[in-house]
């Protein structure tokens, strides 16, 4: 949920306002439904069928374009310039692993992930079909190492 801590940040300097973070190990959706607190980000797996169902509403798509299945919920950039926050899932192994193993596994998962049967389970709970090589992958981790580290540190956040 650190992600999500950052992606709430962002949004304060981008709008100059200040929001009372309130730390979950799991998701805050339970306690949004019920009222218990008032906003949260999740993933879009995890929140698409509660807005469905009406038991949440959608304020803004952290995305840098409309969400196919949430066309008339407007994204955070229309009104914050540049910004773009997006979840992304990976595979990981074990670090030393042989590049045989990684490259097998890597041309497995992509396979899988390309079949029609995959690609509408993923558009069904809102995600977007994206494959990056390992190479790319590890380029992404960097890059927002970066990014995320220089926002922690002058935000001063520690972790607890």
């Amino acid at each position: 949920m650190v992600r999500a801590h950052l992606a709430f940040a962002l949004i304060e300097d981008g709008t100059g306002t200040k929001a009372l973070h309130v730390p979950y190990k799991n998701s805050a959706l339970p306690d949004v439904i019920s009222g218990v607190v008032s906003v949260t980000t999740e993933p879009n797996g995890s929140i698409i069928p509660f807005i469905q169902a009406g038991q949440v509403r959608a304020l803004a798509y952290l995305g840098s374009r409309r969400h196919p299945l949430l066309p008339n919920v407007p994204t955070v950039g229309e009104v914050i310039p540049g910004y773009e926050v997006l979840g992304w899932h990976g595979f990981w192994v074990k670090s030393g692993t042989s590049k045989e193993i990684v490259e097998r596994l890597y041309a497995d998962i992509s396979k899988i992930s390309k079949t029609p049967e995959m690609l509408k389970k993923m558009a069904d709970v809102g995600f977007e079909h994206s494959v990056t090589t390992p190479s790319e992958t590890a380029s992404i981790i960097r890059r927002e190492s970066a990014e995320w580290g220089k926002l922690i540190r002058s935000r001063g956040f520690k972790v607890d």
